[in-house]
This record gives structure tokens, C-alpha cells and sequence, in this order.
């Protein structure tokens, strides 16, 4: 089954600004700042990296969740994300007042390759699919006034039968006011406008800020899989400095028993690319770095495509989920393993339904099943008469033959540390009684396994609790 991790902080964050701001009017630096999209993002940004974020995972196949799950104890969060915003605002108001007041803050390229730079206005941009055309009407002093004339200039549009309008007050200043947006002449612009983002300083920088400091982990990979880029929090959870990642083999950090996984998945995500054919792009990975240090990591991969919708490199997103892993392995290990004995155990599967209907129709099944739970309560309840009175050494042996039973086998794979912790005594208890037992020649141990080599001798050390509970699986289900 595939699952997603969601960021349950985020929503929450957006949502505790647009309450903040409510407070204020439109003509407000806080509103100001906070109405262009670079600012917004910046301060979004800030907070989710001070605080801690709270992550779900969601399976595929079911990825409605219950809104009551986000909000266990988000008073105490909401008080945080408000005290965070109070604390940073101050700052992205004096970085958008710098950057309004600079005379060289936007420098604009006409046709005829003269720059010019000016002051950013207010203008109402229209958009219309029927023709097909940009409209931008302006400059305005402020959003109000923007706000003001907005319907005016639409009934204007109406009247000239513009269809499906859509509009936006944004900050700025358009090289040209009608735009016709052909779908040749689009292409060709949106193919200039991304040769141009990549080759001018500060608009690299703008969207290389965005991806250092995402809360997420990202990576950016070439075509080969080689590590080009890595964001703060990617830094952080690798350990490792940004020369230890940079120009790598992205493959060199994947665990053995996960990079056949790794290599068929990519490939396939180039298969479906090119058949334009959809396919899931998550996937759960085993890191492997120094010092035998190893991550699970849930990852998104998105290809990064050309204008020609060829793949030129990767973009991961990925989340730590190595708790959730081993809390998976646990109950995967746990319903393998006898949870008395802890030793491995062979079971027939049989659909739940099936076993439900038998069982209520009050025959053999129930009745067998009933009585081995009898007896099951019957042995857990003798075994805390056992812990209360009965010596250590006769609670040993008591319980190695009980697991000797189960398994029909000398050779028991026991550390000291699981015995310890169903006798609920201290390792070095059981270490004392294993050694002597060894030294009468009853047992044989060695790390991690024991084999019984005289089982009467063994049945003289226990105590009457083993008999007993003997005696009444015997009764009840005739166990030997």
C-alpha cells in the first residue's frame, strides 16, 4: 500500500495569517507586504522553519481524513504559529518597504532593448478566453483605489462580449498593456521568460530561496541521478555538509535492499512520461549514510521537463518516517512471533469473513476457540501467581519449558533480555540463573539462543505452575 505524508502545520500557519490580518485595513503595511506572493511565501516560510511540524501519513486508498484528527491539541500550536507571526512580521515589512522604496527595485526590457526602472503602482490585470487577451488597467496609488475601479472596467469588457473573465489587482508595472496571448506567440514568450529566469541573478536567487527554504526536504537531481542542489532541511536531517552531498550519486545513499526498487521505480516513471500514461509518485526508501546510519524516508519524485516535455531532472521531496518504520516492523515482527514465547510461528490465513460466519454458527470452531482462550487466561493468571511467589530459578525453568512445548524443538532463538522482560526481572537475574543452569548441565547457552539438553532435569527445577498449567491445556483441548 502506498502512502503520503502531509504536513498538517502548513494549513494551519495560512490560515492563523489570514485571521491576523483581518485586524488590519487594506491600506496597512502589514496587508501590503503580505499581498505579494513573494513576501507571503518568505513569511510562511520563516514560521513553518521555527516551529515543529506535524506530520500524518495518509494511505492512497483512503485519503479522507477527519478534521478532528488535526486539531488535538491545537490550541497550543495556534498560540505558537500567532506568537511566531507577531515576532517576524515587523521584519517582512521592513524587507517589502526596501524593496518598494529602491529606485532600481524592477527593471523592465521593452523590444527595443532600452531599460527603464520605476516605482511599482497598482493595476487591475483582466484575463479573457474569448479573445484571447491580457488586459491591464492602471496605475492606481493603492489597493483601494485598484479595489474601487475594478467593476467598472469589467462592465466595460462585458459590453465589448469578452467571455469567461477572470481578474487580479497585483503590484507591478506590464511592459504593455493589451497582451494577445496566440498560442504560438505564449509558447515562444513562456520559452524566453524561462531562459531568462535561469540567466538573470536575482530572479535565480528569488526561486532558489524558495527551494532552500522549503519545510520540506528537497533534492534536485540531473538526468543521471547525480545531486545537484539540497535545501537547510535536507542538510539537517542527512548530517552531512553540503560538499558530502553535492555532484554525488544520489544511488551511493540508497540502502542495498533499495536500490533495485529505486532504479525500476525511475524507470518507470520515464515509461509513463513518454506514453503520457499516469503513475503514482511516491515511494518509501532505506538511506544509508556513515557510521551504519540508516533513514526511511517516504519520497515524492516529479520529473522536471524542457518545453518540449522531455525529463531533464528529478525533483524529491521526501519526509522522514524511520519511527513509523520501526513501529511497522514491530507489529509486522509481533504477529509472527508467539507473543509468549516470542518464537517464530506457522499459521494458516483465512479471510476474516469467512471466520466470522463459522465461528457464529456455534460449532467446533467456537467451541475450540473458546476453550483455548480458557486456557490462555488460565496460564497468564498462574504466571502472576508464579512472579509473586515462586523463586526466580523455578520461573526460569518453568518458562522454558512452556516455550520447549510450543516449538517441539531443544533449540530456542531467546535473548536474555526478552526472557528478562517476561519474568519481569532485572538481565542480570536471568544472566545468574542461565549460567547455573548452564553449569548443572541443563542448558546451553549462548547469545541469542539456548538449546535444552536435560528436560527432566529441567521439569525437578520448575516449580508446580508448569504441571499445572500443563494439566489444563490437557484438560481442555487434550495438549500434550
Amino acid at each position: 500500500m502506498s502512502y503520503q505524508i502531509f504536513n498538517s502545520t502548513l494549513p494551519i500557519v495560512r490560515n492563523e495569517i489570514d485571521i491576523f490580518l483581518k485586524n488590519y485595513s487594506v491600506n496597512h503595511s502589514y496587508q501590503k507586504a503580505l499581498s505579494i506572493p513573494y513576501f507571503r511565501q518568505k513569511f510562511i516560510t520563516k514560521i513553518i522553519n521555527s516551529i515543529p511540524n506535524n506530520h500524518i501519513l495518509i494511505d492512497q486508498c483512503h485519503p479522507f481524513i477527519d478534521d478532528n484528527f488535526f486539531y488535538i491539541e491545537l490550541a497550543k500550536e495556534k498560540d505558537l504559529i500567532h506568537e511566531k507571526i507577531c515576532s517576524n512580521i515587523e521584519d517582512i515589512v521592513s524587507e517589502y518597504n526596501d524593496f518598494t522604496n529602491s529606485d532600481d527595485q524592477l527593471i523592465i526590457q521593452k523590444k527595443s532593448k532600452v531599460h527603464h526602472s520605476q516605482k511599482l503602482s497598482w493595476w487591475i490585470r483582466y484575463e479573457t478566453t474569448k479573445p484571447t487577451v491580457t488586459y491591464y488597467f492602471g496605475p492606481f496609488e493603492n489597493f483601494t483605489e485598484a479595489t474601487n475601479h475594478s467593476q467598472d472596467y469589467l462592465e466595460d469588457l462585458i459590453d465589448e462580449n469578452a467571455q469567461e473573465i477572470t481578474y487580479d489587482i497585483e503590484l507591478g508595472n506590464p511592459h504593455q498593456l493589451t497582451v494577445i496571448n496566440d498560442l504560438e506567440d505564449l509558447q515562444k514568450e513562456n520559452e524566453l521568460i524561462l531562459r531568462q529566469l535561469w540567466e538573470n541573478e536575482s530572479e535565480n536567487k528569488y526561486y532558489k530561496n524558495l527551494f532552500l527554504q522549503s519545510p520540506d526536504i528537497r533534492l534536485l537531481l540531473d538526468n543521471d541521478l547525480i545531486i545537484k542542489d539540497i535545501n537547510y532541511q535536507g542538510n539537517i536531517l542527512f548530517n552531512l555538509s553540503v560538499d558530502d552531498l553535492n555532484n554525488k550519486h544520489f544511488t551511493s545513499f540508497i540502502a542495498t535492499d533499495s536500490l533495485e526498487k529505486f532504479l525500476i521505480f525511475i524507470q518507470d516513471l520515464k515509461t509513463s512520461n513518454l506514453n503520457n500514461s499516469s503513475k503514482s509518485n511516491f515511494l518509501s526508501l532505506r538511506l544509508s549514510f556513515p557510521e551504519n546510519l540508516f533513514l526511511s524516508v517516504s519520497i515524492k519524485i516529479s520529473p522536471i521537463l524542457d518545453s518540449k516535455g522531455n525529463i531533464n531532472g528529478w525533483d524529491l521531496s521526501c519526509h522522514d518516517i524511520t519511527e513509523i518504520q520501526k513501529n511497522h516492523d514491530q507489529f509486522y515482527y509481533e504477529s509472527r512471533y508467539d507473543c509468549l514465547t516470542n518464537l517464530p510461528n506457522s499459521a494458516m490465513r483465512l479471510d476474516v469473513k469467512i471466520f466470522e460466519a463459522e465461528f457464529k454458527r456455534g460449532g467446533s470452531l467456537q467451541k475450540i476457540l473458546l476453550l483455548y482462550t480458557q486456557a490462555r487466561i488460565i496460564q497468564v493468571s498462574q504466571n502472576v501467581v508464579c512472579k509473586c511467589h515462586h523463586h526466580i530459578d523455578n520461573q526460569f525453568a518453568c518458562w522454558l519449558l512452556h516455550a520447549h512445548d510450543c516449538v517441539g524443538s531443544n533449540e530456542l532463538a531467546l535473548t536474555q533480555k526478552f526472557i528478562a522482560q517476561m519474568l519481569g526481572v532485572r538481565r542480570a537475574s536471568v544472566t545468574q540463573v542461565a549460567q547455573k543452569f548452564q553449569e548443572n548441565g541443563i542448558i546451553h547457552y549462548s547469545r541469542g539462543h539456548i538449546r535444552i539438553l536435560n528436560r527432566l532435569f529441567l521439569e525437578l527445577s520448575a516449580c508446580e505452575c508448569y504441571t499445572f498449567v500443563k494439566s489444563e491445556f490437557k484438560r481442555l483441548l487434550n495438549f500434550s
